[in-house]
C-alpha cells in the first residue's frame, strides 16, 4: 500500500514539473521584446554617450510589452516611440506616454503611463489633445526614412543638463535592432513643427 502511495506521489511531482514548463516558455516569450529593447538602448547609450532612462521608480517599457504580448503579431516587427513626460526640470517624474506600431498588422497602440504605475492602452487614437501627436509625428517621418528631418526640428536649447532625456525610438524585428533619439520638438498651434534656431537667425539677421 505504501508503494502505491509512493508511486502516486512520484507521478504527481513529475507532472507538476511539466506543468511549469509552458508557463516558463510564455513568460520568456512575453519578455523577449523588452530584453531586445533594453539591450539595444544600453548599447546605443554607451556608444553615443547618451543618458537614456528606461526605468525610474517603475519600468513602463517592460510592463507595456507584458500587457501587449497577446496583441502583437509574430514574428516581432515593431516600432516603439517612448517619452517621459518631464515637467520643467523635474526629470524624476514617472509619468510617460508611448506608441507601439506593429508593422505586420499596421496596428498602433497608444499608451499613457500614469503616476500610479498604471497603464492606459488604446488601440485607436483620434484626439490630439491626448498628447500623442509627437509620437505620431516621429513615427510617420521615421517610416518615410526622414531621420535628418526629425533631427532638424529637434531643439537643443531646451535640453539643459538637468533634463537629459530624449524622445526614444526603437525598431525591433528579426534582422534589425535600431535605436534613435530626438530632442525636444516644438509645435506651432497649427500643428507644424517649429525650428527655433532658424527663427533666432531671422530675428538677429533679418536680412539673411
Amino acid at each position: 500500500m505504501k508503494g502505491c502511495h509512493l508511486a502516486a506521489f512520484c507521478f504527481m511531482i513529475k507532472n507538476i514539473k511539466y506543468l511549469f514548463i509552458p508557463l516558463f516558455i510564455v513568460s520568456c516569450s512575453s519578455n523577449k521584446i523588452y530584453r531586445d529593447i533594453d539591450k539595444s538602448v544600453n548599447s546605443f547609450a554607451k556608444e553615443y554617450n547618451h543618458k537614456i532612462d528606461l526605468e525610474r521608480d517603475w519600468n513602463p517599457t517592460k510592463v507595456i510589452f507584458q500587457q501587449l504580448k497577446d496583441s502583437l503579431t509574430k514574428p516581432t516587427n515593431i516600432v516603439y516611440v517612448f517619452i517621459w513626460n518631464n515637467v520643467d526640470c523635474l526629470v524624476e517624474t514617472v509619468e510617460c506616454s508611448a506608441l507601439v506600431y506593429d508593422r505586420n498588422s499596421g496596428k498602433k497602440f497608444y499608451i499613457k503611463g500614469l503616476s500610479g504605475f498604471k497603464l492606459d492602452i488604446k488601440h485607436e487614437y483620434d484626439d490630439l489633445s491626448e498628447g500623442f501627436y509627437i509620437q505620431d509625428f516621429i513615427l510617420e517621418n521615421y517610416l518615410l526614412e526622414k531621420i535628418d528631418y526629425l533631427h532638424y526640428y529637434a531643439d537643443d536649447w531646451l535640453m539643459t543638463d538637468s533634463v537629459r532625456d530624449y524622445y526614444l525610438l526603437v525598431e525591433i524585428n528579426s534582422t534589425r535592432k535600431a535605436v534613435n533619439t530626438f530632442k525636444s520638438i516644438i509645435f506651432e498651434e497649427n500643428g507644424n513643427p517649429r525650428n527655433l534656431e532658424e527663427e533666432e537667425k531671422k530675428e538677429i539677421f533679418p536680412w539673411e
